[in-house]
């Protein structure tokens, strides 16, 4: 009994000196839309939850709109790539953001030290599509990190 109670002491000591993940974004200069805040928990069964606020900053009403979520693991590399959608109307003028949820799972997500959001695509009213350039993203994406990232793109 004491072998079993020591174990979980050791188990919670783990969990307590953890390192804190780091949740950031970037913005694209020319993208339609603004990334206002972005938090990512983490659920049972090794998933998350993500919720990523957005404002639109054109001057057209935006139907839907997509951000990309990079996770890299503890060394800074990256595991897993993703785009999470809102179909939620984006306005014009308003002062209140865009709240985007979305519920996510991947193989050993549980790895996920660093989580970085950035604009991907936007559908306007008038049926016109905008998507962000992605071959020199990573070099955003660096600058927001501190760390070097291998290009890649979203499908």
């Amino acid at each position: 009994m004491k072998k079993v109670v020591l174990m979980v002491f050791l188990l919670v000591g783990l969990t307590l000196a953890a390192p804190q993940k780091r949740m950031l974004y970037i913005q694209v200069t020319d993208a339609p839309f603004l990334i206002d805040d972005v938090y990512f928990g983490i659920v049972t069964a090794g998933g998350f939850i993500g919720t990523v606020k957005t404002k639109n900053k054109s001057s057209t009403l935006i139907q839907a709109h997509s951000v990309g979520i990079l996770f890299f693991d503890p060394f800074n590399r990256l595991i897993h790539a993703m785009e999470g959608v809102s179909v939620a109307d984006l306005p014009v003028t308003s002062s209140t953001p865009n709240v985007a949820e979305f519920a996510f799972r991947f193989l050993n997500n549980d790895l996920a030290y660093t989580m970085v959001a950035v604009p991907l695509r936007a559908r306007f009213e008038d049926g016109k599509i905008w998507e962000a350039k992605q071959e020199n993203m990573h070099k955003e994406i660096e600058k927001v990190t501190g760390f070097p990232v291998t290009p890649f793109q979203f499908k």
